[in-house]
């Protein structure tokens, strides 16, 4: 009897032995199966930021484009608003590309005198102002982004000290605090 236990004992024990092995096995091979998987997602994911990153810059490149060909036209009409002297070899480098033109023309009031006009002229004319308003908000939004994605701030000195920066510049002290929006031209230079 003590015989027959210890042989169905010793059989158990062998298939134990046999099933905890092929759990093993199976259990060895899934975690080699993830490990894969694993490896197979974190490359993804890598893939996957670097594509973000070229896209975000990508979108910030057209962005800004857009942005400077708003500025450029929104800069159309504050000269014409101004009465700035355009003439036809103006219209015709403007049209063959140059389009800093406009804006070089509004730098063109940097005299006191000048600033002053502009002062007066956005005091009194609602058209000018809101040419400047939708200027400033431009400009800003270039800003802005320009600093999510520079935190050292190269981006925005680029920006400022572009032909469309020293317009933005210019037109701030000459509305005066109270007319800026929010006091964020301050802040900014």
């Amino acid at each position: 009897r003590v015989s027959s236990h210890s042989d169905a004992l010793s059989r158990i024990t062998a298939s134990v032995a046999q099933n905890a092995s092929q759990v093993t096995q199976a259990l060895d091979y899934q975690t080699t199966e993830m490990r894969s998987a694993s490896n197979e997602a974190n490359a993804l994911l890598e893939a996957l930021q670097g594509r973000k990153a070229e896209a975000g810059i990508q979108d910030f490149v057209n962005q800004a484009s857009f942005i400077s060909e708003s500025l450029q036209s929104i800069a159309v009409d504050m000269s014409r608003v101004m009465k700035t002297q355009i003439t036809e070899d103006d219209w015709r480098r403007f049209n063959k590309g140059e389009q800093g033109i406009f804006v070089r023309k509004m730098l063109g009031f940097r005299e006191k005198a000048k600033l002053v006009s502009i002062r007066d002229k956005y005091q009194v004319d609602g058209e000018f102002r809101d040419y400047v308003t939708r200027y400033f908000s431009e400009f800003e939004v270039l800003l802005d982004e320009s600093k999510k994605r520079d935190q050292e701030g190269l981006l925005k000195s680029i920006f400022l000290s572009s032909d469309v920066g020293k317009v933005y510049k210019l037109l701030g002290p000459c509305l005066g605090p109270g007319n800026r929006r929010s006091g964020r031209l301050i802040s900014r230079l």
